[in-house]
């Protein structure tokens, strides 16, 4: 073997040919050194300590190696492989691709190939470029993974992290259709203003979230942000102690696999439904819950008699929930419905229990009594918020305890027996179904609201 050992921290080598594959060059200074542009490398090693930064492109045709305490830095240049020579990190090495001024996409070492490549547990690769980068598959396993300063940076398949996993900067990782199979030693941090999507909003891959990480080594920056947004049903997954802002989007079910708290903001978005079925969610005083258009947020499961409440702690200032958003409450038992919400847009009572008010409730768009009576609890329930909106009861539901008001709108007719019923108070006593019934052979001359009370 013919070793060349470059101790200078600038090197430059105007022509640099090596005739066989038993020749290295080996920068080895203990400290900071620059290494020469070329494609004739056969062997390379990085070697001892501090950054060693490329100065430009670099092709290397046989082994790469990073050892000691060295990194590797590719700065905005790539390093092309091969697909017969070995990549080694050994323990404690780094290797960053990109530069954190420039927006140059810079890739993981080209061209070696998965049974080549062998990166220690504490070893660590760092995409870090200004935008967006591609996170190669093609180590077997990651030591550990950092996706740095901004931009997105896209598996390009299934990656499995033995050590820590890290999003600093701005950076958002796009896991697309591809798992982050992590390990219950490692660290998973996300830095204020980072990002996590798990899923392809075009594909119904059900991404999960990275898998064996424990609680205890996750830590969720409150303005960070994890997005399931796959287009068919998702696990949501409760290892986080705390996530920073959730947001379940484009459509599908996402369910909730145990209880879980949102430090910052939550939002169901596109045609999503967040499902908590037997768990609760935990909010905040400052972050808002939104729920767009078309979107769904159930509240308890059909099968089971736990008590399953609304979003805790987010106040009314800061909950907005759209005209079309559904909110079911479904649990197979009592339930209360929150007074929280400012107003709702559509509003179901679902299985059996009585739902009981917890304060003045409004509901924009469609009150489904599907099953189960509502105990208005002295409050008042009111449907409609400006303009008419529908009621649907199944078999007779009842309000009770309170008082219900309806809007009635100029010209348009009033019939307690046709839908939409816009002429129905389905009032009565707690076991007893007493309706108010308003049919109209004229339309009404004038808009306003119209209340029944039981008390």
């Amino acid at each position: 073997m013919h070793i060349l050992n470059l101790g200078g921290a600038n090197n430059a080598i105007t022509t640099f040919t090596t005739a066989a594959v038993a020749s290295e060059v080996n920068y080895n200074r203990a400290g900071a050194q620059q290494i020469f542009s070329s494609v004739n490398y056969r062997n390379l090693t990085v070697s001892t300590s501090g950054i060693k930064t490329l100065q430009g492109v670099i092709t290397v045709n046989n082994n790469l190696a990073i050892s000691g305490a060295a990194t590797l830095a590719s700065d905005i240049y790539q390093i092309a492989g091969n697909a017969t020579g070995l990549m080694t990190m050994a323990a404690g090495t780094g290797l960053t691709l990109g530069n954190t001024g420039s927006a140059t996409a810079i890739l993981f070492p080209t061209t070696f190939i998965t049974a080549n490549i062998t990166l220690n547990s504490s070893s660590t690769v760092t995409y870090q470029s200004t935008a967006a980068q591609t996170i190669s598959n093609a180590p077997s396993s990651y030591g550990n993974l950092t996706a740095a300063t901004s931009g997105t940076k896209t598996l390009a398949g299934a990656v499995t992290v033995a050590g820590n996993l890290a999003i600093t900067g701005t950076a958002t990782l796009a896991s697309d259709i591809y798992q982050i199979t992590g390990n219950a030693t490692g660290l998973m941090t996300m830095a204020a203003g980072t990002g996590l999507t798990l899923g392809n909003t075009g594909n119904p891959a059900a991404i999960a979230f990275p898998t064996t990480f424990v609680t205890a080594f996750i830590t969720l920056n409150v303005t960070s942000t994890v997005t399931y947004q796959s287009t068919a049903a998702q696990t949501i997954s409760n290892a986080p102690s705390s996530y920073g802002n959730l947001t379940a989007a484009t459509s599908g079910t996402k369910t909730l696999a145990g209880a879980i708290t949102v430090a910052g903001n939550l939002a169901i978005t596109g045609t999503a439904t967040l499902a908590s079925d037997i768990y609760q969610i935990t909010g905040n005083a400052t972050g808002l819950m939104t729920m767009a258009a078309g979107t769904g947020l159930t509240l308890g499961n059909t099968g089971s008699a736990v008590v399953v409440a609304f979003p805790t702690t987010f106040i009314t200032a800061n909950i907005t929930l759209n005209a079309t958003s559904t909110v079911a409450y479904q649990g197979n038992g009592n339930q209360t419905i929150s007074g929280n919400p400012p107003t709702y847009g559509i509003l179901t009572t679902a299985t059996s229990g009585i739902k009981t008010l917890a304060g003045n409730v409004t509901v924009a768009t469609t009150l489904n009594m599907t099953a189960g009576n509502i105990n208005l609890n002295t409050f008042t329930l009111t449907l409609g918020n400006g303009a008419v909106a529908t009621l649907t009861n199944g078999g007779s539901k009842i309000a009770y305890g309170g008082t219900f008001t309806r809007y009635l709108l100029l010209g348009t007719a009033v019939s307690s027996t046709v839908a939409p019923l816009y002429g129905l108070f389905p009032m009565g006593t707690s076991t007893d179904y007493r309706p108010i019934e308003i049919n109209s052979t004229d339309n009404p001359t004038g808009s306003g609201y119209v209340s029944a009370v039981h008390t």
